[in-house]
């Protein structure tokens, strides 16, 4: 592990868990993780971060992580379902090269719409998964007080507090190029001088509008990988 991911990592699990955001890094859900769902999600998040440092080169920034989604498999938009491999179109290894678990004691794992969009797109588009990273603004979990499988916005407060440790995301993969998923993300890249395309969020009704604007920024040869399905 090289030591920028290492200090990153590091800063990432030290944000405490409270009533409205979870750190899956870092705590468990007493009533719906297995015992050692945290320090799962940290070896699965280390590699897919670690297999992409060097090779990855876009970024798709979304808001806040999903409790379908990275909160019990430590990756952003990218579900239990996905990792298990219960997605034909979209395999495990995609995500990263190793052992994938599932933390949720949740019957078949969760599943997220997001995260199969996200994914089912980067496939059917012909890119290299491991030229793309995908990653939060906000990136734990932001729920509705005392409701830890509800989603909700990040406030303007939390994206500010983000900021140095989104700038320590940034520098592991500094030639890589920025989309934000939604306008959120875009708000706070502008404010921190990083430049990004913009593309609309899948979610609420925005699959379609989504997948066309992606295609067109995909479109670049560079991201193009003839064997990415044999990953």
């Amino acid at each position: 592990m090289s030591k920028n991911l290492d200090e990153f990592l590091y800063k990432l699990c030290l944000q405490p868990s409270c009533s409205t955001v979870f750190n899956p890094w870092r705590d468990e859900d007493p009533e719906w993780d297995i015992p050692g769902a945290c320090q799962v999600r940290r070896e699965q998040l280390t590699a897919y971060f670690g297999q992409r440092i060097g090779a990855a080169r876009l970024i798709l920034l979304a808001e806040g992580l999903s409790y379908q989604g990275g909160k019990f498999t430590g990756i952003a938009m990218t579900s239990e379902r996905i990792l298990l491999g219960k997605k034909s179109d979209i395999s495990p290894d995609i995500v990263f090269k190793g052992l994938h678990r599932q933390t949720s004691i949740k019957e078949g794992g969760f599943n997220e719409p997001t995260a199969s969009i996200v994914w089912g797109t980067i496939v059917n588009e012909g890119v290299d998964p491991y030229s793309v990273v995908l990653w939060n603004a906000f990136p734990w979990h932001p729920h509705a007080a005392g409701l830890s499988l509800t989603n909700r916005a990040p406030t303007l407060n939390e994206l500010n507090h983000v900021k140095p440790l989104l700038m320590n995301f940034r520098m592991l993969f500094p030639e890589a190029g920025v989309i934000a998923v939604g306008q959120k993300a875009q708000i706070l890249l502008a404010k921190m001088g990083i430049e990004c395309s913009v593309v609309r969020h899948p979610a609420r009704g925005g699959a379609s509008q989504f997948r066309t604007q992606m295609v067109a920024l995909l479109s670049q040869d560079a991201l193009r990988c003839k064997k990415s399905c044999e990953v």
